[in-house]
């Protein structure tokens, strides 16, 4: 009998582990994303699915926190739990109460203990071995895809919560009454959600790509791109082939990505092996920032050290002549949907900080009437870009006048009330407003 047992638990197990022969058997077929090679060699396959590049199940290579303890873990527990009710689209009140309901309700029956075990290992603990730092804006849109699968269960127990109130409510008003209330009730919910049904301008990330393209001087090199730019232009050279031209220097931090790179784009590289992926980042500044069209689409990316100019939304070794009007060639980014979404909000972001980025050039000139404009566009473009406000409220000071000052300043607490440096401003500004009283 155990022996039995043993085999079928065995079984079961080499049935579940069996979906990740999918993972080689796409790499042999050589797609356009291949990532870790699973399929050139064992020792890619382990590495791949016990995500060696990224240390065990932590989601992120850089901004997983190594320390953990009792609060850390708390913290995220708790932190899921908001996250799941504030999914639920708005109506947490509700969700909370059929779901304590529908939990009861299962409680009572064998099935409970499975979908619990399923629900507490999928979600709240993998959610704390990640460990991402919950401050982190980023940290959100990495866990969501991972959601999904406590969320089937969770979806399970708020849907035996809604069929008992259903039930319950038959019983004294009837059962037509109850299904006029179903129909109305899923009718009041298609409605509530129709302006957001719109995919009119979920075209983003396609524009942004092009606009990419527009900027990048030909032979480029692309230094350490988010994924939103890696993939938006990943997709126009691999899918529509265009401006293969463009080396993007990305994924060297794992050793998969230092071996692309050496396969692509040997040129970028000097005739020695790295030793890590620091030594990689730096010599991919050292060896190639002079000698090719050099570029990141992060100002910070790129160490001071560096003489960098913004050119439109990227930001590297151009010429200030040829920034000023790149903007001009742009689709800019319409505002009137996909702000709440995280990705669309960076796309939107690169634009708004190309703008003051190049104003703040201008800005070290004293070239106001330059400035001035380039800052007020990127407002237009993203509102609370609170950089672009304060600096505003820089000029204005400058200018002496400080009303118009305090007024930016505030403007730029609003939207960064934590940020001290814009407080001492504005406090500074009504200072002065004093002094001339």
């Amino acid at each position: 009998c155990l022996h039995f047992h043993f085999f079928t638990l065995s079984l079961f197990f080499l049935l579940g582990f069996s979906v990740y022969l999918f993972l080689p058997i796409r790499s042999a077929q050589k797609p356009v994303a291949d990532w870790g090679a699973p399929a050139e060699s064992v020792r890619n396959f382990y590495r791949v699915i016990t995500r060696a590049d990224y240390g065990g199940v932590r989601l992120h290579p850089e901004k997983s926190p190594t320390e953990q303890n009792f609060s850390t873990v708390i913290k995220n527990f708790v932190s899921f739990l908001s996250i799941s009710v504030e999914k639920r689209n708005g109506w947490a009140v509700a969700t909370i109460f059929f779901l304590v309901v529908g939990i009861y309700l299962a409680f009572r029956k064998k099935l409970f203990w499975t979908l619990f075990l399923f629900w507490f290992f999928s979600g709240p603990v993998f959610f704390i071995i990640s460990n991402l730092p919950l401050t982190d804006r980023t940290s959100l849109p990495i866990l969501e895809p991972y959601l999904i699968m406590p969320m089937i269960v969770f979806t399970i127990f708020v849907a035996l919560g809604y069929f008992h109130g259903i039930l319950s409510l038959s019983r004294f008003i009837g059962d037509k009454i109850v299904i006029v209330l179903i129909f109305a009730g899923m009718c009041g919910i298609i409605l509530f959600n129709l302006p957001q049904s719109s995919k009119r301008y979920e075209f983003i990330g396609y524009d942004y790509s092009k606009d990419l393209l527009k900027t990048l001087p030909k032979n480029s090199v692309l230094f350490n791109p988010d994924d939103t730019t890696t993939f938006t232009l990943k997709y126009q050279q691999d899918c529509i082939r265009k401006r293969k031209d463009v080396r993007l220097a990305v994924f060297y931090k794992t050793l998969w990505g230092y071996g692309q790179l050496k396969k692509k784009y040997p040129e970028i590289l000097p005739n020695y092996e790295m030793k890590s992926g620091i030594e990689l980042e730096a010599t991919l500044l050292s060896y190639n920032f002079n000698r090719f069209p050099f570029y990141s689409d992060n100002i910070s990316k790129i160490p001071p050290n560096y003489k960098i100019t913004p050119k439109g939304f990227l930001y590297g070794n151009s010429d200030i002549s040829s920034s000023e009007n790149m903007f001009d060639f742009y689709v800019l980014p319409p505002r009137t949907f996909g702000k709440n979404r995280f990705f669309t909000n960076q796309i939107i972001n690169y634009y708004s900080a190309g703008y003051n980025n190049l104003g703040l050039v201008f800005n070290e000139k004293k070239l106001y009437n330059k400035s001035v404009p380039l800052f007020e566009k990127a407002i237009s473009v993203d509102p609370s870009l609170s950089q672009a406000y304060n600096n505003l409220g820089v000029v204005y000071w400058e200018k002496m006048d400080y009303a118009k000052a305090s007024e930016y300043f505030s403007q730029a607490i609003k939207n960064a009330p934590n940020d001290e440096g814009v407080k001492r401003n504005f406090l500074m500004a009504q200072e002065k407003l004093k002094g001339k009283k």
